[in-house]
């Protein structure tokens, strides 16, 4: 069973990318990538819990990209890797899970074990990090390093190709490109964030006026 699309553990601090390679199916390196604003390993490392922390929790409640029963409590959850806006207050994270094949509906025999994978945009808020689906996922691979290129082909030269419902292009640029931070899919975030801010205080002041559907 091949690698289906369905939406390093170096560190990648990246303000400006400059790709050598952005071909179509052309494998991108991460060491091809010119690093502009270097993080602390330490500040990586806690971004890092952190967001396995988040992921576990939508994991836990088979929430957006954990929604299959597929995921359990002993799905793997790895950080592949985290690419940072200029600021660091934004960035991409690019995530791997690893599950037994007895797990998939039409378990692959060639392989014990197999990996899916989806890139998620974050947004810093304070102390905390906001996730949000950043795209494609991909599903079934039995081989990671396979996984992870696709992903990466996919995010650094064909992302700025997808389109939305309407025939227009949704995300404008690849991950790669410099006006990447600021393309409209950020606006879209801060627009869910304000929402969900707004629901929330709504819900605490006055609790009557809000219908809750979990």
């Amino acid at each position: 069973m091949g690698t289906t699309m369905k939406s390093l553990n170096k560190v990648i601090c990246i303000g400006m990318l400059i790709l050598f390679s952005c071909n179509r199916g052309a494998k991108i390196n991460v060491n091809q990538v010119m690093n502009h604003n270097p993080i602390d390993r330490a500040k990586y490392k806690k971004d890092s819990i952190n967001l396995i922390i988040l992921l576990k929790e939508d994991l836990k409640n088979h929430k957006g990209f954990f929604y299959s029963k597929e995921f359990f409590d002993s799905t793997q959850v790895i950080i592949d890797s985290i690419i940072y806006s200029p600021n660091f207050q934004k960035m991409a994270v690019f995530v791997v899970t690893k599950n037994p094949t007895f797990r998939q509906l039409l378990p692959d025999k060639r392989s014990d074990f197999y990996y899916n994978g989806n890139c998620y945009l974050g947004l810093r808020k304070h102390n905390s990090i906001l996730l949000f689906s950043g795209g494609p996922s991909f599903s079934n691979s039995i081989n990671k390093t396979e996984l992870t290129e696709m992903m990466r082909s996919t995010y650094f030269s064909i992302y700025s190709k997808i389109r939305d419902v309407n025939g227009e292009y949704k995300y404008k640029y690849n991950l790669g490109d410099v006006g990447f931070w600021s393309c409209p899919i950020w606006d879209e975030m801060k627009n869910k964030v304000l929402k969900k801010e707004a629901f929330e205080k709504e819900k605490k002041e006055n609790p009557s006026n809000i219908y809750d559907n979990k």
